[in-house]
């Protein structure tokens, strides 16, 4: 009886650590990043290469009733960064259209209006890239300037 009683908890023990090492040699390896580098150009940033972006440059500025923030962002994983504009409460009335460029390439941009915060779509943020952006303002619709916090470079 004690001798069935070992051989039906070894069992349930081996069917145990079976099931175990199944489940892990059949889970997904470790997502990589949904683009990277240039094919990453003209894609959204929020949910595929924000979660482990750091700030490369940035600038708060003021323009009568207008302020806000420009900064070109930076993700690792997808190796791309963008522009992100953070507009202050009581700005209203101005107007914002953004872009983000690598220098000598193509630009990509977004248009936003009043407070929040907006982003481009993502550049080209491999070594050797340069990482530009900037905002032209708009009040009440007369232009006011163009805001940039100048080039990060890779």
């Amino acid at each position: 009886m004690r001798a069935a009683r070992r051989i039906g908890l070894k069992a349930a023990l081996l069917a145990v650590l079976t099931t175990s090492i199944a489940t892990i040699a059949l889970q997904a390896p470790a997502s990589a990043a949904a683009c990277s580098g240039a094919s990453c150009y003209g894609r959204n940033p929020e949910g595929l290469c924000s979660s482990d972006a750091t700030g490369l440059l940035g600038r708060d500025y003021i323009n009568g009733s207008s302020s806000f923030r420009v900064e070109l962002r930076y993700s690792p994983s997808c190796q791309a960064g963008w522009m992100r504009l953070i507009v202050y409460p009581g700005s209203g009335g101005s107007g914002f259209a953004m872009s983000a460029w690598n220098q000598g390439g193509p630009s990509t941009g977004f248009a936003q209006s009043n407070s929040g915060t907006s982003w481009t779509n993502m550049i080209d943020g491999s070594p050797g890239k340069s990482i530009c952006g900037g905002t032209h303002l708009y009040f009440n619709g007369a232009y006011r300037g163009w805001y940039d916090p100048g080039c990060a470079y890779r």
